[in-house]
């Protein structure tokens, strides 16, 4: 249902995830809307209002790698809304998930060097590196990332704003080569 009133706002309900979400929208022509982003539309990172752990694709039956997270493991189960520690990889067990968060190239080269050895199959990796909107000096970005996965038999399928300062890029390894 849309609703107009003299200011050229126009409200919609609209149903996003099986949830419903009431959407403000500034008329710029008689075919465009662009939406007004409030607190209501804001809700998650990036503001899609999908839940983290679906963003990423973490699975029931995933066997997880997380690195370097700032705060540590029990910062990343709130993070995604889920204590996953039990999906946890022995150093014996190969995963299907790995996320690395990242403060620098120095530092992403070292954390990629440990996991390198564990990549097979399906396995997804995520990096994760500070937005240049969070404030904080980092020489990490998309570009470097993307330049040093297909250098390695690898190429990036998806990215996402994991939270307000984390970015997050999702690397795969191709399927001709799994």
């Amino acid at each position: 249902m849309v609703d107009f009133d003299e200011s050229g706002v126009e409200s919609c309900d609209l149903a996003v995830d099986n949830h419903d979400v009431d959407v403000n929208y500034k008329r710029v022509d008689r075919l465009f809307l662009t939406p007004i982003m409030n607190s209501k539309t804001m809700a998650t990172a990036g503001y899609s209002g999908t839940p983290l752990i679906k963003k990423l694709g973490i699975k029931e039956d995933a066997k997880m790698i997380i690195m370097n997270v700032p705060g540590g493991a029990d910062a990343y189960w709130k993070l995604i809304g889920k204590d996953c520690s039990a999906q946890l990889c022995s150093s014996k067990e190969i995963p299907s998930f790995i996320h690395l968060f990242t403060h620098s190239q120095k530092e992403f080269l070292q954390l990629f060097s440990k996991i390198q050895h564990r990549l097979h199959g399906n396995v997804s990796v995520w990096v994760s590196w500070y937005k240049k909107s969070s404030g904080i000096a980092t020489d990490m970005n998309e570009d470097f990332i993307r330049n040093f996965a297909l250098q390695n038999n690898l190429v990036d399928v998806k990215v996402c704003a994991v939270t307000d300062e984390w970015s997050g890029l999702k690397l795969v390894i191709p399927v001709v080569k799994r």
